[in-house]
């Protein structure tokens, strides 16, 4: 089963958000495997550019109600709340960052 195309065909807001975290650190969805469990370790970000998702995912969210249905167990269009979904997004799904890796966490 290629779980690539079933994730883009069944959580396209979900593979969207995905292929925005890959394009930020200047990588492919295309590399990531989707069966392995720790794809989410494909690629790594420095803290910056952690941040600048951050935000980008909190607007989107805000913006996108399609997204929100999707990826948020309660869709409100609340931005603290929002912020709350985009930290356990990041502790979840997140790549690590380069200080992460330094001290060995989240490998």
């Amino acid at each position: 089963m290629d779980r690539n195309k079933d994730i883009k065909k069944n959580l396209p807001e979900t593979y969207k958000v995905i292929k925005h975290m890959c394009k930020m650190v200047k990588g492919d969805i295309k590399n990531i495997d989707f069966n392995n469990t720790e794809w989410y370790l494909t690629y790594s970000w420095t803290i910056e550019t952690q941040e600048k998702f951050t935000k980008w995912l909190i607007n989107y969210l805000y913006t996108h109600i399609k997204a929100r249905k999707e990826i948020m167990n309660i869709p409100l269009k609340d931005k603290k709340y929002i912020r709350k979904c985009v930290s356990y997004w990041l502790l979840n799904f997140g790549f690590p960052n380069l200080k992460q890796i330094e001290r060995g966490l989240n490998i």
